[in-house]
């Protein structure tokens, strides 16, 4: 077992205080773990069915993907470094649960914080799993939710992350919105013109109708001036 005097132990509430940070962080460790992924069952498909046609094109994209997978699986430990900066332990990439090492009734053990906690509401023993999960205590959970904050001493660079995050979001929508502005204004442009050509058409059909063209019915106006 680890000693408690060496190793760094997070309260709920401390735990509580990196989550927003925390949050972004592991929505990009279960994306990158989903994109690695992806790449490994690519790369097996054509290394298990394909690599025998000895074929440049096929092992151009084999050494594609084997730099592809190779540089998702830096970008992860990278995340992990992250992750281990605000006191976490990644426990399982693809599903995003993290461990805190903190001190419960007296003796070291792990709180757990998944995606779509706004609070860390469990833990368990340091020799146990995630199947055996258990409820902190009542006086514990009923704690009020502190201001979410990153926490003194964080890496800069993770600690940008969240500024940079937000510049990034918003760009995203500015572009959503410059897109969506100009689909508006090109369905309103369409609109017009199948107005005036309803209109258009509209108006033969009435003329048609009365059985007299255009040039007919100036023509007799013009004959009625003279004989007037």
């Amino acid at each position: 077992m680890p000693n408690l005097d060496k190793i760094q132990t997070l309260t709920p509430r401390e735990v509580d205080e990196r989550i927003t940070l925390l949050r972004r962080i592991v929505d990009d460790v279960t994306a990158t773990w989903e994109d690695r992924e992806r790449v490994r069952r690519s790369l097996n498909h054509f290394r298990r069915e394909v690599a025998g046609s000895g074929s440049h094109e096929v092992t151009d994209t084999i050494r594609r993907l084997e730099e592809e997978e190779e540089s998702l699986a830096g970008n992860l430990v990278a995340l992990e470094q992250e992750v281990n900066q605000l006191g976490g332990i990644i426990k399982d990439p693809a599903r995003g649960l993290v461990d805190f090492f903190s001190e419960i009734d007296g003796h070291l053990a792990y709180l757990s914080w998944k995606p779509g906690d706004d609070r860390v509401r469990f833990w368990h023993e340091i020799d146990d799993d995630h199947a055996r999960l258990r409820l902190l205590p009542a006086e514990i959970l009923d704690r009020e939710i502190p201001d979410r904050e990153i926490p003194a001493g964080a890496d800069r660079q993770v600690a940008e992350r969240q500024g940079a995050d937000s510049d990034s979001r918003l760009d995203a929508l500015e572009k959503d919105d410059l897109l969506a502005e100009r689909l508006n204004r090109q369905e309103e442009e369409s609109d017009t013109v199948q107005s005036d050509t309803v209109q258009s058409d509209t108006a033969q059909s009435d003329t048609v109708d009365s059985g007299v063209s255009p040039a007919t019915t100036d023509e007799s106006f013009d004959s009625d001036d003279e004989a007037s």
